[in-house]
Order: C-alpha cells, then structure tokens, then sequence
C-alpha cells in the first residue's frame, strides 16, 4: 500500500501492517517512538534518511538502527525514572515541596519522558535536570493538569 522503502522496513520491525493504514494507536506508540529515537540518542537525520531513502537495502539498515535506538532510548528512560525514585525514597522531603526537582547523570533526550512517566505516580509538576557532564546542563519538566510548571519553578525560587 506505502511505497515509502524507510516506512516499510520500520513498520515491518515494529509490526505494524501496512495493509491498511495504521491507527493512531500504531502511530503513535509503534511507529514515532522508533523514529524520535534518533533524535534523543543520536541524531534526527537518521530519521529523515530513512524516510527520504528509495533504497530498500539502505532502508532496512536505518530501520534497523532506529530499532535499536528506541531501545537504548527505553534503557535511558527507565534508567531516569529508577534512579529518580530512589532520590524520592532517599530523601522523602522532595515529596513535600509543590513540585519535584530533581539532578543526575542522565541521557537529556530522555529527561522530559522521564518527568511525565513521575507524574503518573507523584502527581506534582516534575522538572529533571541532567548533569551536562563537560556541557551545558538541560532541564525538562512536566506538569499536572491544573498546574503551571513556570508558576511552581517561580515559587521554588521564592
């Protein structure tokens, strides 16, 4: 049905049909998780080679290194979210403030998946920062529903 060589090879490895069009379902947590991998772990021009590609050989490669990508990117992601827990259990008082602030060495294209996966379990606005070992530092947050995360950082700083 596609004859986008790159799409074929990703939704071959992701198994998603393409007998049909995918729902936003397969989309959205088979096909896009894979191709925003490259650009939290290595580079977005993965992504966009293996969309551009008419090579099917060239296609699978990148298919391939996509795969492989998410699943650092799931390791990365996991590895933020255990270690962030075990600042909380650590220290429970993080828990006592209006929005959780936390700093490691973590992988900065995974930091703002990680603060929404602690949303699901704190329910307070999250903001991770990673390190920047020999770079500059990043931070991503989220927020819950009926909070601003700009209002709760301005509050922190208070």
């Amino acid at each position: 049905m596609y004859s986008i060589p790159g799409l074929k090879a990703l939704a071959q490895l992701a198994s998603v049909d393409l007998a049909t069009p995918p729902s936003a379902g397969q989309v959205a947590f088979h096909l896009a998780p894979r191709i925003t991998a490259s650009g939290r772990m290595d580079s977005a021009a993965i992504a966009l080679e293996l969309i551009i590609t008419e090579k099917v050989a060239r296609a699978e490669e990148l298919a391939a290194r996509l795969e492989g990508l998410n699943q650092e990117r799931q390791a990365a992601e996991q590895h933020v979210v255990a270690e962030s827990i075990a600042m909380l259990e650590v220290d429970p008082s993080l828990l006592l403030r209006r929005a959780i602030v936390l700093a490691g060495d973590f992988a900065q294209g995974v930091i703002g998946i990680a603060a929404s996966r602690l949303i699901e379990n704190y329910h307070r606005p999250t903001i991770i920062n990673e390190d920047g070992t020999g770079k500059e530092s990043c931070s991503a947050g989220a927020s819950v529903v009926s909070t601003c995360v700009k209002r709760s950082i301005s509050a922190l700083l208070s």
